[in-house]
């Protein structure tokens, strides 16, 4: 298997986007970061990983979607 087709693997954009959501979790409870960092800097930071996770999730499942409709079409043909 090769590099690129590992990165687009949905296993990949879905390990991503639960990787970044998890995190976005430990951000807003304050685990992550020091105790010194305002609540501010942390909502942000767990928001945008928020937000990632999101994107993540849809553009793989959005490419799942893709490639099934082009394989579909493939053997119709």
């Amino acid at each position: 298997m090769s590099m690129r087709s590992i990165l687009t693997h949905p296993a990949f954009g879905y390990s991503i986007a639960s990787l970044s959501a998890a995190t976005a979790l430990i951000m807003f409870t304050g685990v992550l970061l020091p105790p010194g960092v305002p609540m501010e800097m942390r909502v942000m930071f767990g928001i945008v990983l928020a937000l990632l996770a999101v994107y993540r999730s849809v553009v793989t499942r959005i490419r799942q979607q893709q490639e099934r409709s082009q394989d579909h079409g493939k053997q119709e043909s």
